[in-house]
């Protein structure tokens, strides 16, 4: 056998075939460097996040115990504090961390396919359309949007031990796929159907008849998916994450699964105006045949297909089983999202690749026309990749997000919110006044624009205007603790101290991990000569995040206040362990401050 013979039937043939995807990935996903963190949930997640900052014993079990922002997900945030305490919160470290688990799930789904018997032209087709599409540049390049690889990884790695324990019948493999999907569900809670799919591969794929199932080792599977979906309701209650359903009918959510299934797939074949926000064009009705018709359409397809062919119609149970926890079954804030396609796209990829399996097959006597489908994949390939690249280099940082959002929506009012506070947090007022602007010329009493306009108001001094629009805010949303916390901002400019203390008290209410609002409040307390009465609240910041130099330097400043200097030296001196560096604005405040008040003679900065 000649040398290129024995390389077509080596594992090093499948090393190269993986090699292309691989490289594809570093391609599109080097144009989001250099990164940084967007306001798209990143602040809450990572930059404010106090439970990320170190693996104290405290922080371990608020981690594993409780939710947050809601979700219970555990893993991921285990996963931030991982970065912090390596690289600290540098943005290109979490991004190559993203970067990496994606490139985790695609050589997962290579040995998925091979264990399945996926032969060669199939796997790598399969395996590449799942590297390259755009719609996985939210999960890779949104450094909030980890749990979704780490979910994926794990649950494709708990499905190749499945495989193994069904061939093997030995406890190893058992438990360890038990594990992996324990993991995977505390990662995220979308894979909580994995015991589902488990029993339709035992039917579809293995041919076993329902009583032949062994349901007493799936049994676990179920139990913690039931516990865990508890879990998760309850979170996203607590946090204000579920909304109603449809005119607060579930049915009329189950009738529009075929609506949605449908968009997701045009979504896949066609991934055009891709972006962050997808605002919904259809407000469904029971009566409204663009609902009927779609669900209807979908049921008879797949009693179709189950009739045609069990095997492949696994992998279409695969699409809408993974597909299913987002389908507004369970009401979720966002309809759609290019996220929500990570896991699921890979049944509808796997049947195309299979079919593509079996034209390659039957063009073996013409292998031009191999020559000529194959440039024509090339070229899908290759557009794709671009396609993904571009999208991926939006995601640098909010304002080149957000500008590619409302370039594509300019009607998306959230979009232009965002772009506002992406401009405002570069300093560019005027640019952000634009922006919040319009939204308020389409929408009047827009809370996000009313706030946007007060925080404006304040960067360019005019703390009368902050004042005017951040109350026009609170009363349009009483629940909004952003809004409170600008109206308290404002007053404190105004010297209105007590009312300051009574809208950002408010502010704490609404959101208590705020440490922003208490470092505010503390001011507040410290202007009007009541430091005794503020060191409770810079107690609390301490609690929210130890980690950070911002509670030790606000009961500094209101120790010094009260003229008790060598409580506050004590502080000080921890604010600048806490502090990010030396070199750093902060640091040197803080250092001669602490000359400052060494000496005795000084009062702290306001």
């Amino acid at each position: 056998m000649s040398f290129l013979a024995r390389l077509k039937h080596s594992r090093l043939k499948g090393t190269i075939v993986l090699f292309v995807p691989l490289l594809l990935v570093l391609v599109i996903y080097s144009a989001s460097v250099p990164k940084d963190f967007t306001n798209w949930d990143d602040p809450q997640y990572i930059l404010n996040n106090p439970l990320i900052r170190g693996f104290s014993a405290e922080n371990l079990q608020r981690i594993l115990s409780q939710p947050y922002f809601g979700n219970y997900a555990p893993v991921s945030l285990l996963s931030y504090t991982l970065d912090t305490n390596l690289w600290g919160l540098n943005p290109d470290a979490f991004h190559i961390h993203n970067v990496l688990l994606h490139l985790g799930c695609v050589i997962a789904l290579y040995f998925l396919l091979g264990q399945l018997g996926f032969t060669a032209v199939p796997r790598c087709l399969a395996v590449l359309l799942f590297a390259v599409h755009p719609t996985n540049v939210e999960s890779v390049s949104w450094a909030s949007e980890r749990k979704n690889l780490l979910s994926a990884l794990f649950f494709l790695l708990s499905f190749i031990e499945y495989i193994r324990y069904t061939t093997k019948r030995t406890r190893p493999p058992y438990l360890l796929s038990l594990l992996l999907f324990i993991l995977s569900i505390l990662a995220k809670a979308g894979t909580i159907v994995t015991p589902f799919l488990f029993v339709a591969f035992d039917f579809l794929i293995r041919r076993e008849r329902l009583k032949e199932i062994r349901w007493v080792e799936k049994a676990p599977f179920f139990l913690l998916a039931l516990g865990h979906a508890y879990l998760s309701v309850h979170a996203a209650s607590h946090g204000g994450s579920l909304h109603s359903y449809y005119q607060s009918s579930p049915w009329l959510s189950v009738l529009d699964t075929g609506r949605l299934a449908g968009q997701y797939l045009a979504l896949l074949f066609w991934p055009s105006g891709l972006t962050p926000l997808m605002t919904p064009k259809l407000i469904p009705s029971a009566l409204d045949l663009r609902v009927i018709v779609p669900f209807f359409l979908m049921v008879s397809v797949m009693v179709a297909w189950f009739l045609y062919d069990r095997r492949s119609f696994f992998w279409v149970t695969f699409f809408l089983l993974l597909l299913s926890p987002v389908m507004n079954l369970v009401p979720l804030p966002v309809v759609m999202a290019c996220r929500y396609l990570y896991l699921p796209q890979i049944g509808v990829w796997v049947l195309l690749a299979g079919l593509f399996g079996v034209a390659w097959s039957a063009m073996r006597q013409r292998p031009w026309l191999r020559y000529a489908i194959s440039l024509i994949v090339v070229a899908c390939v290759a557009l794709l990749t671009i396609q993904a690249r571009a999208w991926a280099g939006e995601w640098k940082n909010s304002v080149t997000l957000w500008r590619g959002a409302v370039k594509r929506d300019p009607i998306n009012l959230i979009a232009r919110a965002n772009l506002g506070q992406a401009y405002l947090a570069k300093g560019l007022t005027k640019e952000a006044t634009a922006e919040f602007s319009t939204v308020r010329a389409y929408q009047h009493d827009n809370v996000l624009a009313l706030t946007g306009l007060a925080l404006c108001s304040l960067s360019n001094g005019d703390a009368a205007g902050a004042e005017r629009y951040a109350l026009q805010a609170t009363v349009v949303s009483p629940e909004y603790a952003l809004g409170f916390r600008s109206l308290g901002r404002a007053r404190l400019l105004l010297r209105d101290l007590p009312g300051a203390r009574t809208a950002l008290l408010r502010s704490y209410q609404l959101n208590p991990a705020d440490n922003a609002t208490l470092d505010d409040l503390v001011s507040a307390y410290q202007y009007s000569n009541q430091p005794q009465e503020g060191l409770p609240v810079a107690d609390v910041m301490i609690k929210n995040s130890p980690q950070t130099f911002e509670g030790y330097w606000a009961r500094a400043r209101l120790l010094l206040a009260a003229h008790r200097n060598e409580e506050a030296i004590q502080w000080l001196q921890a604010a600048l362990e806490h502090a990010p560096g030396p070199a750093s604005p902060i640091s040197r405040q803080l250092t001669s401050v602490l000359e400052q008040a060494k000496k005795a003679r000084t009062s702290p900065p306001r």
